[in-house]
């Protein structure tokens, strides 16, 4: 057996991270059949095949490029249906609605009546929410116009001069292509959707499994007082740190590529892989111009969290090469992990949520970096942050290599 398989095997034999394993593909599973909180095709448990393929039906409807035609036909097929007689309550509920809202919320008589959808009844809501998330969509390029016009004033108002000049053209022109120039279309996408919204749990799935398997590559040896004897053999102070880590990287990539087969494979099956021409900017939580569709997103949500996975590893283990105890090591690497999970204790301080998107699990997360959408200003041309995070978490996976490699041949 070389000296690698050697390191791997001992890396990957760890009873707690394969029952952390299949724990987590338990978890991932049933976050797949569960679904998010809020969301109308997901609150059954196991998701109900009927409810989804209804959902697939009404969307497959509306299927299409996201065009001024397209748009005027289904908001007249809307309205249609708020003024046919037969969607209406009776006059006695209208005018008992009336009256709720008038004395009970305080609003004036006319602008109750305004309100068509109040009269509607069980019929007519049913109908007329069929086209509330395609109408939202019509507004697609609107949005994309307002938003950029809106982060355009506030980089104009936040840096004066050249700066905010230079950042507030760049967001312009952005927003403005993806406006005019980016086709959005709509279909049916919750695979997409669901694929991206399991892996936020990744920090708690992958994340946990790597911590576990990561802490014991340098900690471990130091513990079984393995370490010397280790560094006096032929490869010990040359090649065997840097073996070490390429062995616990192999099991690292190897625990992601798992849980994300096995969250594709159970997401894909069950939702369906159609959509993936889709529109994914929502205006709520997804507001970047990247004129990207659900493939794309998804595709570039993936190959952020493998670098999340391996940048979370190469910290775990730089730790683990430093301290000799692994309960500090697990505490050290769990505070890495965790900590960005923690964002609701410093909501409010964009300095500290701007950092969380350069730690590895938020990266580990996918596409919750790209949701947003800031520049930064470097020698003179602005620069999505999401790039920058992405060029610093490579520069430190390579720095951290070579800085745990050093600190084991240093260690006695």
């Amino acid at each position: 057996m070389t000296l690698f398989g050697y390191e791997l095997k001992k890396t990957a034999r760890s009873w707690v991270a394969w029952a952390a394993l299949m724990a987590a593909m338990a978890l991932t599973v049933m976050t797949v059949l569960m679904g998010d909180p809020g969301t109308s095709y997901s609150r059954e448990f196991p998701a109900s095949a009927e409810k989804l393929r209804e959902i697939r039906e009404e969307r497959a409807y509306f299927a299409g490029p996201v065009t001024p035609e397209w748009t005027a036909r289904y908001r007249g097929e809307d309205e249609a249906i708020l003024a046919a007689p037969e969607y209406r309550v009776s006059d006695e509920e209208a005018e008992n609605i009336v009256r709720q809202y008038t004395e009970r919320y305080g609003y004036t008589e006319e602008a109750v009546r305004g309100m068509t959808v109040l009269f509607l009844n069980e019929a007519g809501l049913a109908a007329h929410m069929r086209y509330e998330d395609p109408l939202v969509a019509g507004s697609f390029y609107e949005n994309a116009e307002r938003y950029g016009e809106s982060m355009a004033e506030y980089y104009l108002r936040t840096y004066p001069g050249e700066k905010g000049t230079r950042l507030a053209e760049s967001t312009r022109e952005s927003y403005s292509a993806l406006a005019t120039e980016y086709t959005a279309r709509y279909n049916y996408d919750l695979g997409y959707e669901k694929v991206r919204s399991v892996m936020n749990s990744y920090p708690y799935t992958v994340g946990t499994i790597i911590l576990i398997a990561m802490v014991p590559v340098f900690s471990g040896e130091y513990r079984r007082k393995t370490a010397s004897l280790l560094k006096s053999s032929r490869y010990g102070r040359g090649r065997l740190g840097h073996i070490k880590l390429a062995s616990g990287l192999t099991v690292a990539v190897a625990v992601w590529t798992i849980v994300t087969v096995v969250t594709l494979t159970a997401v894909f099956s069950i939702y369906g892989a159609t959509g993936g021409e889709a529109l994914w900017q929502d205006w709520v939580t997804a507001v970047s111009p990247f004129p990207w569709d659900q493939l794309k997103i998804t595709a570039m949500s993936l190959g952020t969290s493998l670098l999340g996975a391996v940048y979370l590893a190469l910290a775990v283990m730089l730790v683990s090469s430093a301290v000799r105890s692994q309960l500090t090591g697990l505490a050290a690497g769990g505070a890495i992990l965790l900590f960005p999970m923690l964002d609701f204790v410093f909501d409010g301080v964009p300095e500290v949520s701007m950092l969380y998107d350069f730690l590895p699990s938020r990266l580990l997360m996918g596409d919750r970096i790209w949701r947003g959408f800031e520049l930064f200003y470097l020698f003179g041309h602005p620069v999505p942050y999401q790039y920058v995070a992405l060029s610093t978490a490579a520069v430190l996976c390579i720095a951290m290599w070579f800085l745990t490699a050093g600190i084991y041949n240093a260690n006695n």
